[in-house]
């Protein structure tokens, strides 16, 4: 059995070209076949695309732009814009690659293009191939993402604490804070890849692409694969799981912190700043205090939103006093409100709009404080923001 179809029988997915001339229809799916595609559905208009995307599990969409009635810009468009279908890879078949015709193309959701005619056999199965390996690894994820959910919602029920129910819920909750802030530090490289193997195709279809260009956009791509590369690390170092304590400093767990955060702050034009004390070093349970320090500066970010402030900012302090090591986490996003101030950390407790928190993360973080940190959390309100002041007792070296 050929290679690619081994990758794409895996989930019987099927291949939907669209195009309204038979001959194009033809060229294309005798290609697919010769490389072991046997899957194959073609169909001479969007509306018959529409009525085989809602009858056939489809794992790729080969799509014309020019067609009658409704064009592949708009078909492409339409299907991205159902959840049921949006994560299909969508191949555009254009004779018009210019810059503008390309830009329409991948605004309306396309995730790859090639040109007509297609002469290029190898062109054409390389472009199919890498979008279902795209493709096949979405699924996989997704089938992942499924498995972990449902063995976390087994523990769930075997655990009949209390406690440890409230635990487990917020480091759900941690955990999605996480997958956003990973997704939010991938979009950018993955728009600048996308950008460059765009315009390195563009100089190669008119004939001017130069070695250097080539060599010059490879080691740009290799620079941000190894960007994304480190945040996948970074989340899955936050998300391991570990039961002994380490030697280390504030401002090497807010360095950590910000790679995972440092896209959304900035997306939300926060400005975050730090005044840490030279040379303190703590010894104590670290992933506890990152689970802290991300629910205290997310706290701060939504404040921000929800008051609208125009200045924004997120100061952390650390010092020694009285022998115990202090941790400030400062905004200016407007304070709390006085009759909730009191409650905030208490248990489903939360002056977010609904869906939006909770109400388990300053809980969590207090009892974490408290049980595991030897330690404390309080707040109060400032003249323009909050202060939450985390004292861990105990655990510095300097």
């Amino acid at each position: 059995m050929n290679k690619n179809q081994n990758i794409f029988d895996i989930y019987r997915k099927k291949i939907l070209i669209v195009d309204d001339f038979k001959d194009n229809l033809e060229l294309i799916k005798n290609m697919l076949e010769d490389n072991g595609y046997k899957n194959i559905i073609c169909v001479l208009s969007a509306k018959e695309a529409y009525k085989e995307l809602a009858k056939n599990n489809i794992g790729l969409i080969i799509l014309d732009i020019m067609m009658p009635e409704i064009n592949g810009i708009e078909a492409c468009r339409h299907i991205k814009t159902n959840a049921l279908y949006k994560d299909i890879p969508i191949i555009i078949v254009t004779a018009k690659a210019d810059l503008q015709t390309l830009k329409s193309s991948f605004e309306a959701g396309a995730n790859d293009y090639i040109r007509k005619p297609i002469l290029d056999e190898i062109e054409l199965i390389a472009r199919v191939t890498n979008a279902l390996s795209l493709k096949a690894n979405i699924d996989k994820y997704k089938i992942l993402t499924i498995t972990l959910d449902e063995k976390v919602q087994q523990e769930l029920k075997k655990n009949r604490y209390k406690e440890q129910l409230l635990m487990q819920q917020s480091k759900q909750a941690q955990m999605g804070e996480m997958m956003s802030m990973t997704a939010h530090q991938w979009r950018q490289p993955l728009n600048a890849v996308s950008a460059s193997a765009i315009q390195l195709n563009m100089k190669n279809d008119m004939k001017i692409i130069t070695s250097e260009d080539i060599k010059e956009t490879t080691c740009f791509i290799e620079k941000m694969t190894q960007e994304m590369s480190s945040t996948i690390n970074n989340f899955m170092n936050f998300s391991k799981p570990t039961h002994k304590k380490e030697l280390f400093s504030i401002k090497q767990i807010l360095e950590d912190i910000l790679r995972l955060m440092g896209a959304q702050l900035k997306n939300h034009n926060i400005a975050f700043l730090t005044d840490l004390q030279e040379r303190m070093e703590i010894f104590t349970y670290r992933k506890d205090l990152e689970h802290i320090l991300i629910n205290l500066i997310a706290n701060a970010r939504d404040a921000f939103d929800e008051n609208k402030i125009e200045d924004k900012k997120i100061l952390v302090k650390s010092y020694m006093r009285n022998q115990k090591c202090i941790i400030d986490v400062i905004d200016n996003a407007g304070g709390i409100p006085i009759d909730a101030i009191e409650r905030v950390f208490e248990p489903y407790f939360t002056t977010k709009e609904q869906g939006k928190g909770t109400g388990l993360g300053l809980y969590m973080s207090k009892k974490i404080a408290r049980e595991n940190l030897n330690g404390d959390i309080d707040v109060q309100n400032l003249q323009d923001g909050t202060l939450f002041r985390i004292e861990l007792k105990g655990i510095s070296n300097e």
